[in-house]
């Protein structure tokens, strides 16, 4: 399978905020006041606009990861403490 990658890069400021690109902002279809979500796995990181429910993004974010019970019931906990 071959996959169509782009480098893009940016920086971060003095309190760790980073810009979007263009690129990525297109790409991912986000706008002002959007929210992101940030899957961490090992040492890599992947990016989404956070849908409206929490188990679609850990489905996009995972590639077919099946998940367990107990780790969507953990992860929907730890997204209501954030609101």
């Amino acid at each position: 399978m071959v996959r169509n990658m782009e480098f893009v890069e940016s920086g971060l400021t003095s309190k760790f905020q980073l810009t979007l690109p263009k690129t990525v902002r297109e790409t991912l279809g986000v706008k002002e006041h959007d929210e992101v979500v940030f899957l961490i796995e090992n040492r890599n990181v992947k990016l989404i606009k956070k849908p409206g429910d929490i188990l679609k993004a850990m489905e996009s974010l995972s590639e077919g990861r099946r998940f367990s019970a107990k780790e969507i019931r953990e992860e929907i906990q730890r997204d209501r403490k954030r609101w």
